[in-house]
């Protein structure tokens, strides 16, 4: 992709995964311009950051002399890491001792409490996995599948047995596509996490059911049904219900020992009032 912006007046920036050299110094090799390095809200980190680019470009060295080549200059770069690890940050970020929040109510995820609080959480070690996967719900009964599909890709994405979702192809779509050539990606969907579940999708679209000789809709996912279905998918899970007799602190203590373990997903299923 880099090679791609050759001759052009585009800049390439890549975004590594941490800061550090074994990830850096390919990346400047490979002709980028510009290094955003993710989750630096602190003065020390931003120091760590300029000291890599700088170490790795060969400021002061003759691996400068090496660098000429490149339409930006090896300063440039250090200009853009401070750029980057500062824009669009919260306002308490640009203090190192800001005092912690005391407030322990729900704010939302990308105000600036949400993001203050994600950057000074020490129980985060799955998000990135978890953020990479991301997608929002397809619909509004969906946030169950949605919710699985995410975490069976942060799972399993590498696994050489990902299912293939075909279900958002038209047939106007195959007309000029080789009859050899599969377009779709390997991954999990919201729509092919459903069938392996024993609830259909037109039930969980609203398709009536009978229960105890009535009839009913029973839209979405019951959280016992979600248990089932990602079961069914691969997943060992463990079900917690809960209610009024377990304490909020102890609920709280359950969730944040869980998030300090790699690879161990917590999805909670609660009661929206409408």
């Amino acid at each position: 992709m880099i090679a791609a912006t050759a001759g052009t007046e585009c800049a390439p920036l890549v975004r590594v995964p941490k800061a550090d050299e074994a990830w850096v110094k390919p990346a400047l090799d490979s002709s980028a311009e510009g290094i955003f390095f993710p989750f630096v809200n602190t003065a020390e980190g931003t120091a760590r950051c300029v000291s890599l680019i700088a170490r790795s470009s060969g400021i002061g060295s003759e691996g400068a002399s090496k660098k000429q080549e490149l339409t930006m200059s090896s300063a440039a770069r250090i200009a853009l890491v401070l750029l980057l690890t500062t824009v669009h940050l919260p306002a308490a970020f640009a203090l190192d001792n800001a005092p912690a929040t005391i407030s322990q109510e729900l704010v939302p995820f990308s105000s600036d409490e949400g993001l203050v609080r994600l950057a000074r959480s020490t129980a985060k070690v799955d998000f990135p996995a978890l953020a990479n996967q991301f997608e929002a719900e397809s619909n509004r009964a969906f946030c169950g599948p949605a919710s699985a599909a995410i975490v069976l890709n942060a799972v399993r994405g590498r696994s050489p047995d990902l299912p293939r979702d075909r279900s958002r192809l038209r047939s106007e779509d195959l007309k000029y596509i080789p009859s050899a050539f599969d377009p779709t990606m390997p991954r999990f969907t919201q729509d092919n996490v459903i069938t392996k579940g024993q609830k259909t999708r037109a039930q969980v679209l609203g398709e009536p059911v009978t229960i105890n000789g009535k009839q009913i809709q029973d839209f979405g996912y019951q959280v016992r049904q979600l248990d089932e279905m990602l079961r069914a998918n691969g997943l060992t899970t463990r079900l917690v219900i809960l209610d009024d007799s377990k304490p909020e602190q102890d609920i709280r203590t359950d969730l944040i020992e869980n998030l300090k373990r790699r690879g161990d997903y917590v999805i909670v299923a609660y009661h929206a009032r409408l």
